[in-house]
């Protein structure tokens, strides 16, 4: 009975926080989960910047493109107009 108390601070000891090898695991394993969490959250987060991004100049291209389409229809007016008075 005196030989299993002394097993236990032993144990506690090699475990360097005092916490039984199972909690031990389960801090590590939460705190590499959290790891994972976090490098996920960054990428999601760089990910979604990157498409902002993107939809930016795409509308940016749309506007150009609707006032090159603008530009051809006042001079196509212009052409017409002049080629009726000729």
């Amino acid at each position: 009975m005196s030989d299993s108390t002394p097993a236990a601070p032993k144990e506690q000891a090699a475990s360097g926080n005092g916490l039984p090898p199972e909690l031990r695991q389960v801090g590590e394993t939460s705190s590499k989960l959290t790891s994972r969490v976090e490098a996920l959250a960054k990428e999601l987060t760089a990910s979604e910047a990157r498409a902002r991004e993107a939809e930016l100049a795409a509308r940016e291209a749309e506007l150009k493109a609707l006032a090159t389409a603008r530009d051809s229809v006042t001079q196509a007016r212009k052409d017409r107009e002049a080629a009726e008075q000729a």
